[in-house]
């Protein structure tokens, strides 16, 4: 048996794999989208960064 720091949204998919800590805090990261100034109002660069948002926060839950 190992022990090994894994993501949690990628552990949790796996029904093999159990947690036997809480997340570390230090692995934590903050993810910022980010795009140019002109383009925050075309329509597909906007869908693109809420599609992208939705499953990333989805995915952390």
């Amino acid at each position: 048996m190992d022990i090994a720091a894994l993501p949690c949204d990628l552990a949790d998919a796996d029904p093999e794999l159990r947690r036997v800590d809480s997340p570390l805090p230090d692995m934590e990261v903050s993810l910022w989208l980010l795009t140019h100034p002109d383009l925050t109002r075309v329509a597909r660069i906007r869908t693109g960064l809420d599609v992208l948002a939705y499953h990333l926060i989805d995915g952390a839950r």
